[in-house]
């Protein structure tokens, strides 16, 4: 019950934040309110978050021991 819990949380925190961004530009643009730099923004906090993501991965590999040894 707790992973699910985990899951959803994790969905909740991540998925809607991205679909939130993908429906707001499109329609901002089609009623001529769109901001230039939200796409520019977007990109940026993308690869920020993929950095830092990755720099963590790395350092958990880095870290880790196998279980079986």
């Amino acid at each position: 019950m707790k992973f699910l819990q985990l899951l959803e949380m994790n969905f909740s925190l991540s998925l809607r934040r991205e679909l939130a961004f993908l429906a707001t530009f499109p329609v901002s643009a089609l009623t001529s309110h769109a901001d230039p730099f939200l796409p520019l923004t977007g990109l940026t906090i993308s690869g920020i978050a993929y950095l830092c993501v990755t720099l963590v991965w790395q350092a958990g590999l880095r870290r880790y021991t196998s279980a079986t040894s």
